[in-house]
């Protein structure tokens, strides 16, 4: 909410009130589930709905109406977050714009021209042309493909939203944004759209709007980046309202372990126990399959797994941790193998002050992934004599500029595991620092661009595995 008129901070029912007023119901927005196996690992906020706390600073000019509007959405942006508001000072258009930090995310761009005052969105029914988001295939998507539809925001939904941001914003341009992101987001690219920019110029428009008339065609799609501009008109009462374009890109499909490609079968780790820890996805899942396929009892634990019989949960919750180690002590009488690469997904974040208590939870969380289940596990492995994998990340080496959370987080994970291979001596503790690899947590179209494919890796790891425990020795690999 806004604090005068300075601060905006996104709650759930602002989620779900857009989607109401909107009907725009990607589960990106609206799902946990969904979005916690993407890679921001959690909901993200309406681009759209950001834009309209935007819209919420603005005025229109005595005697002018609304001519042109250009929305920018540069990053994701989260619940429970205090962004900033800045506003330009008037020159050829109205720009107000949303900061975390020093990092714009939303930037709202107004342009007026003498005349009547925009027109009105009616208060008639909704009227939502799909009621679940479009899954398409990204290859279907090329220049020519259009959609046309008749859309109508919910009326009494759209004023109790605006009500939330002050009552303020004009209704018409909150409308249009609400169908700019029922559009992208429902039906053009559809499910895995990230909305990018939207530009449009208003011709004259009628009073009363109560049915917007649309269609959005193709332009263009770069298939490497995933990007689709498409073409936009607006019409109604037989009239057109405006023209412009959008663009967004498509979120790649989400990995699964069983899409890895290869078989990687034998015998070569016939009979040992292991448990990984973060095993539902990514590379957790890859090297699951790897182990098991080589013969080990490959055990995955996570919040997101399916049912097994060690049942699932929060590796860094200490109870559950302790009910899974008498599990496995009572099937197997052991266990040889501990891999900790449960981790929090990764937000950009600076030094700054906005960030400060984001980036003391990030390292508290990831630590305590990491702690829990040394402190619950490693007397057990310590008598098998076993093996501690703690997955740690090659930019623990190269850093990135903003990532100072994960790479503190990384390296706090690193020295626990030296702590342990100092503590408990017959354990062997392998510090794993991958490069750039191909998961849900970099399943982006920019992340995507030179990462490895999990299991290849997976591969590698297990094979170095396959070595004799060196009791006491901490290595990194690859070395």
């Amino acid at each position: 909410m806004i604090d005068n008129r300075e601060a905006v901070r996104f709650s759930e029912e602002d989620l779900h009130l857009f989607s109401e007023a909107s009907g725009d119901r990607n589960p990106l927005h609206l799902s946990q589930e969904y979005a916690s196996r993407s890679a921001y690992g959690e909901r993200v906020v309406f681009g759209a709905l950001g834009a309209i706390a935007c819209l919420s600073h603005a005025r229109t000019p005595a005697g002018h109406s609304l001519w042109k509007i250009t929305a920018d959405f540069f990053r994701p942006m989260f619940l429970d977050v205090d962004y900033q508001v800045k506003t330009a000072p008037p020159e050829s258009s109205h720009k107000i714009s949303l900061y975390d930090g020093s990092m714009p995310v939303v930037t709202l761009a107004l342009q007026f021209a003498p005349g009547e005052s925009g027109a009105e969105p009616g208060a008639g029914e909704s009227s939502f042309p799909t009621a679940e988001a479009l899954e398409r295939p990204e290859g279907s998507i090329a220049p020519g493909l259009a959609i046309r539809g008749a859309y109508a925001c919910d009326p009494a939904a759209l004023d109790r939203l605006l009500a939330r941001w002050g009552g303020g914003a004009d209704r018409f341009t909150a409308a249009v944004l609400c169908w700019a992101s029922y559009a992208i987001g429902m039906e053009l690219p559809g499910r895995s759209a990230l909305f990018r920019r939207l530009t449009l110029e208003f011709e004259r428009a009628p009073r009363e709007a109560p049915l917007l008339e649309y269609e959005l065609s193709v332009l263009s799609r770069k298939a490497g980046l995933g990007q689709v501009t498409s073409g936009i008109e607006l019409r109604a009462a037989g009239r057109t309202l405006g023209r412009g374009q959008s663009e967004a890109l498509m979120r790649p499909e989400m990995i699964t372990a069983g899409e890895c490609a290869g078989e990687f079968t034998g015998t070569e780790m016939a009979g040992r126990v292991a448990l990984i820890l973060g095993g539902s996805r990514g590379f957790g899942a890859a090297l699951h399959r790897v182990l098991q396929a080589q013969g080990a009892i490959a055990i995955p634990y996570s919040r997101s797994g399916s049912e097994s019989p060690y049942g699932h949960g929060d590796a860094a919750d200490a109870a559950g941790l302790m009910r899974l180690r008498e599990k496995i002590l009572e099937r197997h009488g052991r266990l040889d193998l501990l891999v900790c690469n449960a981790f929090p997904s990764i937000h950009a974040l600076r030094f700054e002050p906005n960030a400060l208590a984001r980036i003391e939870g990030y390292i508290s969380r990831a630590t305590s992934l990491a702690a829990a289940p040394l402190c619950v596990f490693l007397e057990a492995l310590h008598l098998a004599g076993g093996r501690l994998v703690m997955i740690s990340s090659s930019a623990v080496e190269s850093p990135i500029r903003e990532w100072p959370h994960y790479i503190a987080a990384k390296s706090a994970v690193e020295s626990l595991a030296r702590v342990a291979a100092l503590q408990y001596p017959r354990i062997e503790a392998l510090i794993v620092r991958p490069p750039k690899l191909l998961t849900d947590m970099t399943n982006t179209p920019l992340g995507r661009q030179g990462a490895t494919p999990p299991e290849e890796f997976a591969a590698r790891l297990a094979e170095r595995l396959r070595a004799p425990v060196r009791p006491g020795v901490c290595e990194i690999y690859p070395a």
